[in-house]
């Protein structure tokens, strides 16, 4: 048995179980102690603040070695990766242009490839990036920081408002929309998206919507 551990913004499981010890967050996410938030959540990687999860503690192992020559162990994991997908303005592909991305202050450029995208393995324990683009020739001028695990789920109203800003939408602050103005500049960002994908436009981010949402966006 684990403790309980409370989601915090930018929490992800892999990074949760990462910081116990796990060097495969597999197992500890289909315990039977994360059936709930399993069934509610769907994936490990897009928890909801204030969810609560449990990490078992790590099972001891005894290997049997030789003493008299070095014995080499390996340890088995499950790496994540990180997809990033870029569009010009008029909401095409990126097509080969110089990227500039860091993870846990490891820098790599390399070009996007046919679909604008870029993917790259990641440490589990991985929280925070940054994406570096400049294109004289489209033009495109991109820096921006990125927060491994910070999206929410999709049948949130902040988990809406996260993939249409990262969509190029105005949605407003990652934050439940209150006051009249926030909730204009939601609803007018859901328009938006539908008028542009083929949706009846009410402003209303229902299930069909979130359905086309979670298709553009990819998750």
């Amino acid at each position: 048995m684990g403790e309980k551990h409370k989601v915090v913004q930018g929490e992800h499981f892999a990074a949760i179980a990462a910081a116990k010890g796990h060097q495969n967050f597999l197992p500890p996410w289909n315990a039977a102690e994360n059936e709930s938030v399993r069934t509610k959540r769907k994936t490990p990687h897009i928890l909801l603040p204030g969810d609560e999860v449990e990490v078992p503690e790590l099972a001891q192992k005894d290997e049997q070695a030789p003493t008299e020559k070095k014995t080499r162990f390996q340890v088995s994991g499950v790496k994540l990766k990180l997809r990033l997908e870029i569009r010009t303005v008029s909401n095409d592909p990126a097509k080969k242009v110089p990227c500039s991305l860091t993870v846990e202050g490891a820098d790599k450029t390399e070009d996007l490839d046919g679909q604008g995208r870029i993917e790259r393995l990641i440490p589990n324990k991985s929280k925070a990036g940054k994406v570096v683009i400049r294109d004289a020739t489209l033009p495109l001028t991109i820096e921006d920081e990125l927060e491994i695990g910070g999206l929410h789920p999709l049948d949130t109203v902040t988990g809406q408002i996260g993939r249409l800003n990262n969509l190029g939408y105005d949605a407003g602050p990652l934050e439940e929309p209150t006051s009249a103005d926030a909730k204009l500049r939601f609803r007018s960002a859901v328009e938006e998206f539908q008028c542009e994908n083929g949706l009846k436009v009410d402003g209303v981010c229902g299930s069909g919507t979130q359905s086309k949402l979670k298709e553009v966006h990819g998750c």
